[in-house]
């Protein structure tokens, strides 16, 4: 499920909060969202989400992954994958 509509496709927020709704109501407890899944829009949508619902974030474990490449012309120049300007970009 993506969460917002970004590139073209994806849930909208309405339809973002209520899956979000409908799997917590089911006992869902792990949501997991990147910043590049929608420019970081899902992340604001989650955000979101439970900023109108004090307390029910405190039962799930939310998974941000922070380290997916944002520059698609230095890709290994980004995120926690990152090498050193000096380093090879082949194996020695």
């Amino acid at each position: 499920m993506t969460f917002g509509e970004d590139h073209g496709w994806g849930a909208s927020v309405e339809t973002s909060k209520a899956v979000l709704t409908d799997y917590l109501e089911r006992d869902g407890n792990l949501i997991d969202t990147a910043h590049g899944y929608t420019n970081g829009h899902s992340e604001k949508i989650i955000g979101d989400y439970f900023a109108a619902r004090p307390g029910l974030r405190d039962r799930v474990v939310l998974r941000i992954r922070a380290s997916a490449g944002r520059g698609r012309a230095r890709p290994r120049r980004s995120g926690h994958h990152q090498r050193s300007p000096s380093e090879p970009l082949t194996p020695p």
